[in-house]
């Protein structure tokens, strides 16, 4: 069986978000993709140098609120 992943959260402080935020990326980081929608696939190569921060002050298309239990 492989072995767990290790997350950690991140303080408001430690982020330019301002917010506590989990960081994922043992997992995103040992993950692949593949699309044979090759538009698909020219768009998934920009996200490697995209942090975000151009979706600040966009709000999503619908607004929706979803229960989640995380801890």
């Amino acid at each position: 069986m492989p072995a767990q992943p290790e997350f950690q959260w991140f303080a408001p402080d430690q982020n330019p978000w301002g917010v506590r935020l989990l960081d994922v990326r043992p997992v995103t980081f040992t993950m692949i993709s593949t699309s044979s929608d090759p538009q698909c696939a020219a768009n998934a190569l920009s996200f490697g140098q995209d942090n975000g921060q151009s979706f600040l002050n966009m709000q999503p298309p619908v607004q929706r609120s979803v229960a989640a239990s995380l801890r």
